[in-house]
């Protein structure tokens, strides 16, 4: 739950603190967080029972952390 709060809290003050003139420049980003799955619950990681085209759509034409760990929820 903190890390959500601190989270909240960066992206209000990024908001609050970003240049709208500037802002046609600057790339759109979209982060995606997948939570209580496997690294292999997905189409674009290899699985083959999970069916994902949408999320699958957006690796093949975005960026992908494939390496992420997690030692304790």
């Amino acid at each position: 739950m903190k890390s959500f709060r601190f989270l909240s809290l960066l992206a209000l003050l990024a908001c609050f603190f970003s240049d709208h003139a500037v802002a046609d420049e600057r790339p759109n980003i979209v982060f995606i967080l997948g939570d209580d799955q496997s690294w292999k619950d997905y189409g674009f990681m290899g699985s083959e029972m999970v069916s994902t085209p949408h999320i699958n759509a957006l690796a093949e034409n975005g960026l992908t952390f494939k390496r992420g760990y997690v030692a304790a929820p």
